[in-house]
């Protein structure tokens, strides 16, 4: 608890020194607050916010009611595991938003729809990559935590299928709310918030722990595929192009790194680090012998 208050602590530190730096902190000049046009466009972003919070949390308060404390935490290692896959997509989304919010407002809804495409090809790669890395050593990882149960491998299993899913389909949310669409987000996540509660109660009671990834994989997959069918019918664009084969000869070489650096004869975590490492070389290696796209250039432009 107290290393993570002292990583807000400094993070928030940080803000303000490089705000400072940007002079965006100045106390000679008076704000001026459109509260109308602010609290129309922040309450359905709070109201979406705090829906997804208790998603996060209702297959463990679930848990916590239905299943021993041990249980829970053979999940909670599984879940929070899972979690990590979902880094490449939270990184996307802190610079997503405001390059979709100036392309849509400038009306350049073309260059909108490749950078959308390239940003999503790149999280689906690496989350993909970091799929595949689970699946191979998924007994090594839950050994960190102390379990190797196979009810706790299996949620494991579905619960990083369900973060891919989520990843695959991009920055889709942020995507609807920076072009007007907030209002609708608060449909969605409500919408699934409701399936996820029923999904937990009724498989958790049949399947423990499995029944909870299920029924959480199963939100994160609907709440996901709502979104892309959104984006597609309301602005008219998709990020999928046959460009994608260039990851999948990448991901399929990393995978037989990976494969390979578990018949090295060593103790299983150090297994788990030399796979790891040598399968991300072999991946960019291939990815770099194989060039950057249009949409690549376009991205790095677009953030920049």
């Amino acid at each position: 608890v107290v290393g993570y208050l002292l990583s807000i602590v400094v993070g928030a530190v940080l803000a303000v020194i490089f705000l400072y730096r940007e002079n965006a902190l100045s106390f000679d000049v008076e704000p001026v607050f459109q509260y109308r046009e602010i609290f129309a466009f922040s309450i359905p972003l709070t109201l979406v916010a705090s829906i997804q919070y208790f998603v996060s949390w209702t297959d463990i308060l679930v848990l916590g009611v239905l299943v021993p404390p041990e249980s829970v935490g053979w999940y909670q290692a599984a879940y929070q595991t899972s979690v990590v896959l979902d880094v490449v997509l939270q990184s996307a989304n802190s610079i997503f938003p405001s390059v979709a919010a100036g392309l849509h407002e400038s009306g350049q809804h073309e260059r909108l729809n490749r950078v959308y495409t390239a940003v999503t090809k790149w999280v689906t790669y690496l989350t993909v990559l970091g799929l595949a890395f689970v699946l191979v050593y998924n007994e090594q990882i839950l050994s960190i935590f102390g379990t190797t149960v196979q009810s706790a491998q299996i949620s494991l299993v579905i619960l990083a299928v369900g973060q891919t899913i989520a990843a695959t389909v991009g920055p889709t949310g942020y995507l609807l709310m920076m072009t007007g669409y907030e209002r609708l987000q608060v449909v969605n996540t409500t919408t699934v918030a409701v399936l996820n509660l029923v999904l937990n109660i009724v498989l958790i009671q049949a399947y423990g722990i499995v029944g909870a990834a299920i029924a959480t994989g199963i939100s994160f997959t609907v709440l996901n595929l709502l979104r892309l069918v959104e984006v597609w019918y309301l602005l008219g664009i998709q990020p999928y192009s046959r460009q994608y084969w260039e990851g999948g000869v990448a991901i399929l070489g990393a995978v037989l790194v990976l494969l390979s650096g578990k018949l090295l004869p060593v103790p299983g975590l150090l297994q788990l680090a030399l796979g790891g490492g040598f399968g991300l070389l072999a991946f960019f290696a291939v990815i770099w012998s194989l060039g950057l796209t249009d949409e690549d250039r376009i991205l790095i432009e677009a953030v920049d």
